[in-house]
């Protein structure tokens, strides 16, 4: 079963428009897994540098660039990303643009709470608001 994290991966990898639509929108810290980190942070490293969606072989490679990846992580990454890339293209584009927004605001919530506890949020929140 795939997940919203593999699911966006899979689209930015895969639909042009919807990476030039989402990509200014999502930080690697919105993945839960490491593998899905390393994986979103060479997809957004090439995109920045070539302007362009990387193929799978030179998302791969770009991949294989990194240094001090363990076995572990090395394996965790090449599981994701057989499990992203097996993921259909057919995805509606407002579809997954709306997904993606949803999945986007749910994250940034969520780390916020992590980083600021809820009470210091709450005054964020408030002080921003007055």
């Amino acid at each position: 079963m795939n997940t919203t994290d593999e699911l966006i991966l899979a689209n930015l990898i895969k639909n042009t428009e919807y990476t030039k639509r989402v990509l200014p929108y999502i930080k690697h810290d919105y993945f839960d897994t490491v593998a899905q980190k390393v994986i979103f942070k060479n997809l957004e490293s090439y995109v920045n540098k070539y302007n362009s969606n990387p193929t799978k072989e030179a998302l791969y490679i770009e991949i294989n660039k990194n240094k001090g990846m363990t076995e572990a992580i090395y394996n965790s990454v090449n599981s994701t990303m057989e499990s992203v890339l097996s993921i259909s293209e057919n995805q509606n584009l407002d579809w997954i643009i709306e997904t993606t927004e949803k999945f986007v605001q749910k994250k940034a919530l969520h780390n916020a709470i992590t980083k600021y506890g809820l009470g210091e949020l709450q005054k964020v929140v408030l002080v921003n608001v007055h």
